[in-house]
């Protein structure tokens, strides 16, 4: 008695490629609910063309039905499932984003119910300026991630740009991203859910070559902006000695040149970061050197060395006009 609504309800994920949804047609994909007391639920495939209208549910079952000649919403179907056949009316709304209905097995009396909302195949929009961090251990990158998405398809940096992500959404109306990274370590997978508001991920991430995850990753949009720090600065440099100097900022973008009487910096503010690194350069030298502003972009402080050793000396520096 109740074979077809495990079959018209369940209706597990529907095959072939999901047909184009009309505002004023029953082409399209639907989320149907049972209305008579069971609690499964699943997905149908209708298509319409003209007064003609067929569907398809789980690999094996199938719906042809036509248009009431008094009732422009209303569909007169019989559906043949692998365990049976029958009849069925569905009845759509005026907006045609919903239907109901009842089913029954040939010449009998209906056996059963159910409602149906209209699926709308989505996927979260989530290119945008991520902040990244690990949870119970280490995590392949800690910082800023831009995501890039076109429709299904996913791209990212890190790093300065050395490390990318690559990633798709495989399935409609889930959330979960599923994916690859590669820096100059190595290489991996990751699997990223994101929140219904697209403002946070969580997951975990791997090794290529293992399904052991080495640890967890959580996200959410970075809010900061960058400061704009042009202007003229008073600067000191500790290390060897200390040296009180003028730099003149220029900015443009997320590139900073800074200029003294004996030399220059260069360097980048990437979007949403309040840390510059970069390259200092004389005539006796030239080597690292990074920068870490306040918000308000009117003071920093940060560290100076040689390429390939350890920080010879800190730099501080505060605005003292535009």
């Amino acid at each position: 008695m109740i074979r077809f609504v495990f079959l018209f309800v369940s209706l597990i994920l529907l095959t072939g490629v999901a047909q184009a949804q009309s505002a004023s047609s029953a082409t399209g994909q639907w989320t149907v609910n049972s209305a008579s007391g069971e609690s499964l639920t699943g997905r149908m495939n209708l298509n319409q063309q003209g007064q003609t209208v067929v569907g398809s549910w789980g690999g094996n079952g199938s719906l042809h039905g036509t248009i009431n000649a008094e009732n422009s919403h209303q569909v007169d179907a019989k559906w043949d499932g692998a365990k049976g056949n029958g009849w069925a009316t569905l009845i759509f709304g005026a907006d045609w984003k919903s239907f109901s209905g009842q089913w029954g097995y040939p010449g009998k009396k209906p056996t059963g119910s159910f409602v149906a909302q209209r699926f709308y195949q989505s996927y979260p929009p989530v290119t945008n300026l991520w902040s990244f961090s690990g949870t119970g251990g280490e995590t392949f990158v800690n910082g800023n991630v831009k995501l890039q998405q076109q429709g299904t398809t996913v791209v990212g940096s890190y790093s300065n740009n050395s490390g990318q992500i690559t990633g798709s959404f495989s399935q409609p109306g889930v959330n979960e991203m599923t994916g690859t990274w590669k820096d100059k370590r190595g290489s991996g997978w990751i699997d990223l859910s994101f929140s219904e508001s697209s403002q946070k991920l969580g997951g975990a991430w791997g090794n290529k070559g293992s399904s052991t995850a080495r640890g967890n990753i959580v996200a959410s949009i970075n809010t900061i902006v960058s400061p704009i720090v042009a202007g003229q600065w008073n600067v000191t440099l500790t290390g060897q000695d200390t040296h009180n100097v003028k730099f003149r900022f220029q900015q443009q973008g997320t590139s900073l040149i800074a200029r003294w009487d004996k030399g220059q910096v260069t360097g980048t503010l990437p979007q949403g970061s309040y840390i510059m690194e970069g390259t200092w350069q004389t005539k006796k030298g030239s080597g690292p050197i990074t920068m870490t502003f306040t918000p308000d972009g009117n003071d920093f402080s940060g560290f100076w060395g040689y390429p390939g050793k350890p920080s010879s000396g800190r730099v501080i520096g505060k605005r003292v006009a535009p």
